[in-house]
């Protein structure tokens, strides 16, 4: 008895796209099965988060097809195997990338509306990219980036941490961090992203799932007061573990129960 009989071999199709400032290199994860009518696109963090993040979103995306959604991950401008060098990108640039990915999804899917799914900074890029479209019928933001001055802070912190480990000492003018270039132009994006100052607007989105830690539930309550507000239904829920972006570069650990779960509520099933 042939014990793979019966098994299908997962296909990913790599392949270049023209966005703003150059190609931009994605990977198209082609569903397992019959195909469902509608395309997942995954937008990913930044910077050393990137790195920690990529296998899980990889991943989550090998499990969107395994459900029968053509999936989509794609690099930034700046950002691994895009064209253009990081630190010529900002966030607005990066969320004008999203949106053109949108439309690589919808020609390459051959479908009509695309769900997004994006953690840290690629959630915000992803929620601030499906304003004013109707072809997004839902959201997955993975702790999403509330407050960009915060999160330069933290990333700040992290680096001098680290690099007093080593017995060197930094300041905030060091043009990089954790191994990645951060010029003027990413702070100054970065310092004008405040979700909850300015509340996204003009969303067609059906519905969310907002996933944060626990340290993170008062802004995640205010990010979700403010779209239901906007008449988007939102599913705020807190998760102990998943946080892949602060987890050891060379040691990824791959929170499958996390990925699935998200996988279960876009087929409504959670």
């Amino acid at each position: 008895m042939n014990e793979l009989a019966g098994l299908r071999a997962e296909s990913v199709e790599p392949l270049f796209f023209p966005a703003g400032k150059g190609d931009l290199y994605a990977c198209h994860h082609l569903p397992v099965g019959p195909a469902r009518g509608e395309a997942v696109l995954l937008c990913a963090p930044a910077g050393h988060e990137y790195s920690r993040s990529h296998r899980a979103l990889r991943q989550l995306a090998a499990q969107f097809a395994k459900a029968g959604y053509h999936a989509f991950r794609f690099d930034y401008y700046g950002t691994g195997d895009s064209a253009g060098l990081y630190e010529d990108a900002d966030p607005a640039l990066w969320r004008d990338d999203v949106a053109v990915a949108i439309e690589l999804c919808r020609l390459c899917a051959g479908v009509a509306s695309v769900g997004l799914v994006g953690a840290r900074l690629g959630a915000s890029l992803a929620l601030q990219a499906a304003q004013g479209r109707r072809d997004v019928p839902w959201l997955v933001l993975w702790s999403p980036v509330l407050d960009g001055a915060g999160l330069v802070a933290e990333w700040r912190a992290e680096h001098k941490a680290v690099m007093q480990g080593f017995g060197q000492t930094v300041g905030e003018a060091e043009g990089e961090i954790l191994g990645f270039p951060f010029s003027g132009r990413m702070a100054s994006g970065l310092a004008g992203l405040d979700l909850l100052a300015s509340p996204p607007a003009g969303l067609a989105v059906g519905r969310t799932l907002l996933l944060h830690p626990p340290e993170e539930a008062a802004g995640a309550t205010r990010l979700a007061a403010g779209l239901t507000a906007a008449a988007v239904a939102v599913d705020c829920r807190a998760f102990e573990q998943g946080a892949v972006w602060r987890q050891e570069t060379l040691e990824p650990i791959v929170p499958f129960a996390a990925l699935r779960g998200m996988v279960d509520w876009v087929e409504g099933r959670a």
